[in-house]
C-alpha cells in the first residue's frame, strides 16, 4: 500500500514536454506551467495514506511501547502489554529501545 502511495509522485517526462504519471500514463502530471486536478487529488490522497500508514504505524508503535515499557520490564501483564505481545514477546527488556527502533525500521523497509 505504501509503495502505491509513493507512485503518485513519480512522473515521466516525454519529448513533447508533457509529464505523465508512471503508474498510470492516462494521468497528466502537474508541472510549473500546467496544473492537473487529477494528479493533485492523487498526491493529496497519497500524502494522507503515507501519513496514516508508514508514519502513523511507527508513531503508534513508539507510543504503545512508551506506555507499556514499565509493565514489560517488570513482567507485569496489562491489557496493553497483552495487546502488543505479538510485537514485544521476544524483546529483552534491557534492549527495548533498540527493539522498538528495529520494529520501526522493519515497517519502513516494507514500504520500499
Amino acid at each position: 500500500m505504501s509503495s502505491a502511495a509513493f507512485r503518485a509522485f513519480s512522473c515521466e517526462r516525454f519529448d513533447t514536454g508533457q509529464e505523465f504519471l508512471r503508474a498510470d500514463l492516462s494521468v497528466e502530471c502537474s508541472t510549473a506551467t500546467h496544473v492537473s486536478e487529477t494528479h493533485e487529488a492523487a498526491k493529496r490522497l497519497a500524502f494522507a495514506a503515507i501519513m496514516i500508514y508508514p508514519v502513523g504505524i511507527s508513531v503508534l508503535y513508539i507510543i504503545a511501547f512508551a506506555y507499556a515499557r514499565p509493565a514489560i520490564r517488570e513482567s507485569r501483564p496489562t491489557r496493553l502489554t497483552q495487546a502488543i505481545a505479538f510485537l514485544s514477546s521476544d524483546f529483552e527488556s534491557d534492549y527495548m529501545w533498540w527493539e522498538a527502533r528495529f520494529c520501526t525500521y522493519q515497517t519502513i523497509s516494507i514500504i520500499r
